[in-house]
């Protein structure tokens, strides 16, 4: 076969191999990969091949060796010879870019997504991959800044196409960090969620990374049920992600902490009563500034309660350790109601600064119904979600330092 036809060839193949990897067909992108591979080696590089031609070759089979997404030296070693006999192919920039980012090399990883868009300019490919790598360069202030940067990159590869779905999906996955690690409020993540049912209605194909990422956000917002069936569309699509572990992990909780309250914790009659009555209904000493009002649960509207404070006590703890987001205790307010106190961004320490019979304030109140269906259960409660440790005092003391950012892992990205 002449050099012209193979090239043809490969490129024809390329083109059905992005596609296939899309749709996540890892058996037929395989095939298709190997085909690619067995061609170029067909070739005789030791013929007069132009410079431009062997460009071509290397950057076909790096290109095919990069199929799976682990890490292969030798896909970097083709891209990175093809790159340097044409350095005005963009194509190859973006998948030597690829191969850096699963090598973690995110430094290598951008340079190489800048470097296609030298010779491409802001293709939206470039912009999304680019995105993605910000957001996981640098540490502490400078990754901070680097997530947000990342947000506004992917914007702008929607702004060049508005009916790309994987753009808009990048943007969801944007929103989704950037809420967890700079901590804005949660409108990052409701726009998470909208990027989200854009990229789903744009996408040709059903993305189980969408529906896991869509589950998180859901699961931040104590939206169990909605996140449960999330979880297992990503789960009916691709087993690997795990995601059945966490509908299992939402259901156990939801049912611990339902017994909880429904079981008081415990508490005898009389203790109870006791614990109830110490409970403030008037606030002596605001320490949040005198435009706020006490309430009890009963008092609180759903969602926000500006101006307002919730006094009440801590009288047990669902979560034993800080491994998952949120710490959740159960807490009972001055009417004797019983009800989950969810504290999110919260690091190991929570646990010591509240413990059994700690006597909390909670500034503008964050309430919601929880419901979940599993199998004939249908359980419900209250809980009081806290994001902000500006919103909490325990036993009157501030207690910032039992709070940090709280990391979301994505499992795709």
């Amino acid at each position: 076969m002449e050099i012209q036809e193979v090239l043809k060839s490969l490129s024809e193949e390329n083109d059905y191999l992005k596609n296939l990897q899309e749709q996540r067909n890892h058996t037929e992108a395989l095939s298709v990969s190997q085909s690619m591979i067995t061609k170029v080696d067909s070739v005789d590089l030791t013929n007069q091949l132009s410079k431009l031609q062997r460009a071509q070759l290397f950057f076909y089979k790096g290109r095919a060796l990069a199929v799976q997404d682990t890490y292969d030296k030798a896909a970097e070693d083709y891209l990175t010879k093809s790159v340097k006999l044409d350095p005005t192919n963009f194509e190859a920039w973006n998948w030597l870019g690829e191969i850096f980012y699963l090598k973690k090399d995110y430094a290598q990883s951008k340079r190489c997504f800048e470097g296609s868009m030298q010779y491409s300019g802001e293709t939206p490919e470039a912009l999304r991959k680019l995105s993605m790598v910000m957001r996981f360069l640098g540490e502490h202030e400078e990754r901070k800044q680097n997530v947000r940067e990342s947000v506004e990159i992917a914007k702008k590869a929607v702004s060049l196409s508005m009916r790309d779905g994987q753009s808009w999906y990048i943007l969801g996955n944007a929103h989704l960090t950037n809420f967890f690690v700079n901590n804005p409020s949660s409108e990052e993540l409701n726009r998470a969620l909208k990027s989200y049912t854009q990229a789903e209605k744009f996408l040709p194909y059903d993305d189980p990374d969408l529906h896991f990422n869509r589950a998180t956000a859901l699961k931040y917002f104590e939206n169990y049920q909605e996140a449960v069936w999330e979880f297992q569309k990503a789960h009916a699509l691709d087993s690997t992600l795990q995601a059945d572990s966490e509908v299992s992990k939402i259901s156990e909780r939801v049912q611990l902490v339902s017994a909880c309250i429904a079981a008081k914790c415990n508490i005898k009659k009389k203790t109870l009563s006791n614990i109830v009555r110490s409970i403030p209904e008037l606030i002596k000493h605001n320490h949040f500034g005198s435009s706020y009002e006490l309430k009890s649960v009963s008092e609180l509207n759903q969602r926000s309660n500006k101006e307002v404070i919730l006094a009440c006590k801590v009288l047990g703890t669902v979560t034993k350790n800080i491994v998952e987001t949120p710490a959740i205790f159960i807490a009972c307010d001055s009417q004797g109601f019983f009800f989950a106190l969810s504290i999110y961004n919260a690091n190991s320490s929570i646990h010591q600064q509240i413990q059994f019979n700690s006597g909390v304030f909670v500034k503008n109140p964050l309430t919601g119904r929880v419901s979940l269906t599993t199998g004939t259960s249908n359980l419900e409660y209250i809980s009081v979600r806290i994001a902000d440790p500006s919103h909490i005092m325990v036993d009157n003391k501030d207690i910032t330092q039992a709070f940090s950012p709280s990391e979301v892992v994505n499992k795709a990205y």
